[in-house]
């Protein structure tokens, strides 16, 4: 049975009804019966897998109910989350907002770059060459038993064991602002930024225009200004219309995807675990 738009932006703007949809979606990706197939010792690593990556998605849909500005964001971001879980394509990093989006991201990359020299400097003291798992196990209980603050060691690890993973993967950030950048004396705040802390060269600015967009002679020609504006300070730009989405939110969503997936490889990665 086929679901009109109005109905789907319906759903995809509400909390609970999204939720549910998105969690029918995970379940029938990632069904709890195909566990069943994997043989037993890989089993429960599997099946933590498959647990941290449905609870990935549900915290990436609930930053967008908490932080997405109107609800034409909400619909838009919410069905871009239907259509990777459904692909298999690409995991996103949901962050959280940040009044300075620059300074987020070089803190992010500080912080893995501050980690890494960690490492290697313990590498260096123990004369280890060659490190595996072992070794990493000991340079964590290192962290673990130092004397800085447990606050500091719970980054180290975080950084180290999940931060180091995600770095050359998609994080997309919701409303965040680039303070120390001005266009016409504002401040630049996309409604979606999406960028990569392992290369400081992809900056992808997403617009939701209202409904005026592309119906409106002058705003259209400010729209291209700004979007020259953008493209001159190393962002790479797309818009899409308030009727664009509302029309057709799975069309419209599917060609974000498809950029992301085309367009920024080899950052674009597979989330599911089977």
């Amino acid at each position: 049975m086929r679901i009109e738009p109005n109905e789907i932006c319906a759903i995809l703007s509400d909390e609970y009804q999204a939720t549910s949809l998105i969690k029918v979606n995970l379940e029938t990706v990632l069904p709890q019966d195909r566990l069943s197939q994997v043989p037993p010792d890989e089993r429960f690593v599997r099946e933590e897998m498959t647990k941290r990556a449905k609870q990935e998605w549900l915290t990436n849909l609930s930053i967008v109910f908490r932080y997405a500005k109107y609800p034409i964001e909400k619909i838009f971001l919410n069905q871009l989350i239907y259509n990777a879980i459904a692909t298999g394509l690409p995991r996103l990093i949901f962050t959280l907002p940040s009044p300075s989006a620059t300074s987020m991201m070089e803190r992010y990359r500080n912080d893995q770059k501050v980690v890494d020299q960690m490492w290697e400097k313990f590498l260096e003291d123990i004369g280890e060459d060659d490190p595996d798992a072992e070794t990493e196990h000991f340079f964590l209980e290192c962290i673990r038993k130092s004397n800085i603050s447990q606050q500091a060691k719970d980054n180290i690890i975080f950084q180290y064991t999940e931060g180091s993973v995600l770095f050359d993967y998609l994080h997309l950030t919701i409303q965040s602002t680039f303070d120390d950048l001005k266009y016409h004396g504002k401040v630049i705040c996309p409604d979606i930024l999406i960028w990569v802390p392992a290369e400081p060269k992809i900056k992808l600015f997403v617009d939701c225009d209202g409904f005026i967009y592309h119906s409106n002679t002058d705003s259209k020609s400010l729209d291209d200004e700004k979007e020259h504006f953008l493209t001159s300070n190393g962002f790479r730009v797309l818009r899409f219309s308030c009727r664009e989405i509302v029309n057709d939110p799975v069309r419209t969503a599917e060609e974000l995807r498809k950029y992301l997936i085309t367009e920024l490889q080899p950052y674009a990665r597979r989330w599911i675990y089977f």
